[in-house]
């Protein structure tokens, strides 16, 4: 669930049994001049979006001025946060690059980079730079570091003008959240849904 994803071109098909194609990729408008074919636009989309939001549904019609290039806090069912990510992803002309880390992810590639393992400072270095970066704080157990490691993810990224969404299931002022993350993390998340630093989706059923 960690590999940053751009699209490559080399790779994406149109639909060979396309009936409005016919295979082609493109149409022939009313001016005369030439589009791009949903079938191809749709292998454009699977090879730009990391696994595990290629299935989920796309909200075609989202308004996505209200979540580009901002620190978004999601909160809600898994499904809704996929369709969320998913549709924002495409709605903005799949121009962003972007990685998902689970926390225990986050945090083995932090330890590993920090004993000169240049793997893992390779993707430490992909977490810092990617445009989005979507951490994923769901199955964890308790860790002190997560939250300082975290914060510190989130304030590197601030000054490289990089967003960082977050996922949960559980609200950041929670004491569930707490326990999990730290209680310092919680109100740093609070203090920047206040100043407006990030923004709070609660995602719907």
């Amino acid at each position: 669930m960690q590999t940053e994803k751009k699209i490559d071109l080399t790779k994406e098909r149109p639909d060979p049994d396309c009936p409005n194609c016919k295979g082609v990729g493109y149409l022939i408008n009313a001016e005369n001049k030439a589009e791009i074919c949903i079938c191809l636009l749709k292998s454009r989309a699977i090879v730009y979006l990391t696994p595990e939001y290629v299935a989920a549904n796309t909200l075609r019609e989202l308004d996505v001025t209200e979540y580009e290039k901002k620190n978004i806090f999601m909160l809600g069912p898994q499904a809704a946060f996929k369709m969320l990510v998913k549709s924002i992803l495409l709605n903005t002309g799949m121009i962003y690059t972007h990685k998902t880390v689970p926390t225990f992810e986050l945090l083995r590639i932090y330890l590993a980079a920090s004993s000169a393992n240049q793997a893992e400072a390779i993707q430490w270095n992909e977490i810092l730079n990617v445009d989005i970066l979507i951490l994923y704080l769901v199955f964890d157990t308790p860790n002190k570091l997560y939250g300082s490691i975290i914060r510190s993810v989130i304030e590197k990224r601030k000054f490289q003008s990089k967003y960082t969404w977050i996922y949960s299931d559980k609200h950041f002022e929670t004491e569930a959240f707490q326990k999990l993350y730290s209680t310092e993390l919680g109100e740093f998340l609070k203090t920047s849904v206040v100043s407006g630093f990030f923004k709070k989706v609660n995602l719907a059923e």
